[in-house]
C-alpha cells in the first residue's frame, strides 16, 4: 500500500492510497463555464463556474502523477429528447439553441467537456440524464473496489450534491 498524505483546512491531514482512490470530475461542460454558452447568453453569469477550473486542473494533474483513477460526468441528453425527466423539461434550458449548438444535448459543443480538464484516453466519460451520476449510469459499478472517492465539479448546489 502506497501512502499520501494531504493537508485539509478543516479536518486535519487526509491519507490514502492512490490505487483504491478515484476521482470523479463532475460535469467540467462547456455548458456551464464558456461565455459563449446558451446560458451565458441568456444573462447566466459564468464567472464562479469558470473560477474553479484552475483549481481543478491542479487537482487532476496531481491525480494523474500520483496514479489515482480519473471519472468523469457530463450532464446530457438524447437529441429527441426522450431522457429529459419533467422536472428538467419544466424548466426550458434543455435543448435552446445558441452558438454552440443545443443546450445539454449530447454530441454538441455545449455538451463537450472543457480543454482544461479532458480526459485522457483511458479515462472514464460517464454521460448522465440529470444531476445524479449514479442514477441511470454504471458508475457504481466502475468504483466497485475503491474506497476513497475524491470529488471535483461545477454545479455544486445540483451536480455535485447529488
Amino acid at each position: 500500500m502506497r501512502r499520501i498524505e494531504i493537508q485539509t483546512k478543516v479536518k486535519g491531514p487526509f491519507i490514502f492510497d492512490p490505487a483504491t482512490t478515484a476521482l470523479l470530475m463532475i460535469d467540467f461542460q462547456r455548458a456551464f463555464v464558456d461565455t459563449e454558452s446558451n446560458i451565458a447568453k441568456r444573462g447566466y453569469d459564468m464567472k464562479p463556474l469558470a473560477a474553479v477550473v484552475p483549481a481543478a486542473r491542479e487537482v487532476l494533474a496531481l491525480a494523474r502523477i500520483i496514479g489515482m483513477r480519473v471519472f468523469h460526468t457530463r450532464e446530457g441528453y438524447n437529441a429527441d429528447f426522450s431522457d429529459v425527466n419533467a422536472l428538467k423539461r419544466a424548466a426550458g434550458k434543455v435543448g435552446l439553441n445558441g452558438s454552440l449548438g443545443r443546450h445539454l444535448i449530447r454530441g454538441e459543443p455545449n455538451h463537450a467537456i472543457i480543454d482544461e480538464v479532458e480526459p485522457l484516453k483511458d479515462e472514464i466519460v460517464i454521460d448522465k440524464p440529470g444531476f445524479d451520476a449514479f442514477y441511470n449510469t454504471y458508475l457504481e459499478q466502475e468504483l466497485q473496489g475503491f474506497t476513497h472517492l475524491v470529488i471535483c465539479g461545477l454545479t455544486t448546489e445540483c451536480c455535485v450534491a447529488s
